[in-house]
């Protein structure tokens, strides 16, 4: 097995575990993860697909970010708001994060 098909395996297995605590707080996205501080799985969701977008798109490819309009909400510096922002509902996160 090359290194690179180990490297492949490991992040097709933690993608799978993530998406699966991902799909378990579909029914209450925006619940903290410790009382009154940590991100939601909402704003999660959305930093997962435009930092893993940012690294495809702008680094690997060099073209322009895939996700320019949820940068602002989920990027780097950006804070979970609570409540979420009117954005992209959560099914369409998930399913993006399985896109990219």
């Amino acid at each position: 097995m090359a290194s690179t098909d180990l490297i492949a395996a490991s992040l097709r297995d933690s993608h799978g575990f993530a998406m699966g605590l991902l799909r378990d707080m579909a029914d209450a996205p925006t619940v903290r993860s410790h009382s009154d501080a940590g991100p939601h799985c909402y704003w999660l969701a959305g930093h997962l697909v435009v930092s893993e977008a940012a690294v495809l798109d702008q680094y690997l490819d060099g073209k322009a970010h895939r996700y320019q309009n949820w940068i602002q909400s989920f990027g780097i510096g950006s804070v979970p708001a609570q409540p979420a922002p009117i954005g992209p509902a959560y099914g369409v996160l998930l399913d993006e994060l399985d896109t990219v």
